[in-house]
């Protein structure tokens, strides 16, 4: 009878390192996912970032283009104005010798 009282408690040690073991695995698979999860929350947070700045450079970009084609239209109106003003009064070129 002591046998087998020493056979079940083998068994049952045995059966217990197993469950650690596998408990082991199971922990390092959670640590696993958790940080993975960690990681992609880093990197939505940092994707959502980089997203703002490119709006806030798209904002600027559109500005900047808006103001340019204030400016090209005003240097075109003057420009006009030079060619007219030319224009009616028939400069004449003179050589210089």
């Amino acid at each position: 009878r002591a046998t087998k009282v020493k056979e079940n408690s083998s068994k049952m040690i045995e059966g217990i390192n197993q469950v650690e073991e596998k408990n082991t695995h199971k922990n390092a698979l959670i640590d696993d996912v958790s940080n993975a999860a960690k990681e992609q929350t880093i990197g939505m947070s940092q994707n959502a970032e980089a997203m703002g700045q490119l709006e806030k450079c798209t904002q600027e970009n559109a500005s900047i283009a808006d103001t340019t084609n204030s400016i090209t239209k005003e240097t075109n109106s003057i420009a006009q104005e030079v060619v007219n003003s030319v224009s009616k009064n028939n400069f004449e070129v003179k050589k210089i010798i």
